[in-house]
């Protein structure tokens, strides 16, 4: 339950600048090909086109490969220049770049075909 609540508290109000940019390629591919995914890139376009300050969606990456999980945790947010508003939470894998969507409301996962076949609802 705790969990839960850390994990719903974060995905509402991120605090932005406790990120660092990508270091290495295999962070940079993480980064890139999550903020290339289409919905990513439509989510984007909407908030750059509606609201008064005209925001853009701002990738990074929230979790590292651990021995125990090798995925890189990115979140897909809206930065309104104090806190982070998270739209999207993914999983990529750090060796096959694989991706999956982590519903913060269940706590679980799921390949982006899945996400993607359920009409990727957030």
């Amino acid at each position: 339950m705790k969990t839960l609540f850390i994990l719903l508290f974060s995905a509402f109000y991120s605090v932005a600048f406790a990120q660092e940019p990508p270091k290495n390629p295999a962070e940079k591919k993480a980064v890139y090909i999550i903020s290339h995914l289409p919905e990513v890139v439509a989510a984007d376009q909407y908030m750059s086109t509606h609201g008064p300050d005209k925001r853009h969606l701002e990738t990074y990456i929230d979790g590292y490969p651990t021995p125990q999980d090798n995925n890189y945790l990115i979140r897909v947010c809206e930065f309104n220049g104090m806190l982070c508003h998270v739209h999207f939470f993914f999983y990529v894998n750090a060796k096959t770049f694989a991706i999956r969507y982590l519903d913060v409301v269940s706590g679980k996962s799921m390949p982006l075909k899945m996400w993607r076949k359920q009409g990727a609802k957030r």
